[in-house]
């Protein structure tokens, strides 16, 4: 089965927040990746309630947000009452939206 490519119809997508309006209630995926750590299976099957497992991130350095598993921003882990939350501190794409919605 041949797919024809899209046909242009000369308007271009627009990436001003004002024009994206009509997206806003789209639903998308935000990872906040607090850490990652190696381990053999040995040592994950000693693992028990109350273990410990250190993570490659120290105490007060940035977490990666992103956003449909496209890296956006950093942050910190802020509580928020009885929730966690996370602060943004450093916003990392700024530019197209598309790039991040379109997966």
């Amino acid at each position: 089965m041949d797919e024809k490519p899209m046909q242009s119809t000369g308007a271009e997508i627009s990436t001003d927040m004002n024009d994206l309006k009509f997206v806003a209630d789209v639903p998308v995926n935000l990872h906040v990746e607090l850490g990652n750590a190696t381990l053999t299976i040995g040592e994950l099957m000693q693992c028990s309630s109350g273990s410990v497992i250190t993570l490659n991130k120290r105490i007060g350095e940035p977490f990666l947000i992103t956003l449909n598993g496209r890296p956006v921003a950093e942050g910190e882990v802020v509580e928020d009452g009885a929730n966690l939350g996370v602060k943004i501190t450093n916003v990392l794409h700024t530019g197209d939206l598309k790039d991040v919605t379109t997966e």
